[in-house]
């Protein structure tokens, strides 16, 4: 996920709350808005509140590990992470029909078999 994205999405979810504390003074609501509008259009505007997916990439290190991630993050929910540092491999997807990991000895589980995937996803 880059740096708009990651904001995009912070945003996203703190936005609304934000308004519903708010919305007992329509002054302050009002405030909010403008403050909310000035951080779109600094984004990019119309560009940044139709944006699809987030891709985030770059070097980890961890627990004296060092490696490399990969995480995709679509607005439908699908979501996709690779990560390996030294030793260690992740590699798990959440979509609507599917959600897996791969296990340490390389083999596809479905993360639906244990209990929740990594985004709390639940297929129904």
């Amino acid at each position: 996920m880059d740096q708009h994205g990651l904001e995009h999405r912070v945003i996203g979810k703190i936005a609304p709350a934000a308004l519903l504390i708010a919305a007992g003074s329509p002054a302050r609501a009002d405030e909010l808005q403008a403050v909310i509008a000035k951080y779109v259009a600094w984004r990019g505007g119309a560009a940044f509140e139709a944006m699809k997916s987030i891709r985030e990439q770059g070097r980890i290190r961890t627990g004296g590990q060092t490696g490399e991630f990969d995480h995709w993050q679509a607005s439908d929910g699908r979501f996709r992470q690779r990560s390996k540092l030294d030793f260690v491999i992740n590699d798990e997807a959440v979509t609507s029909k599917a959600e897996w990991t791969r296990n340490t000895s390389g083999q596809i589980e479905d993360i639906g078999d244990l209990g929740g995937g990594p985004s709390g996803f639940r297929r129904r």
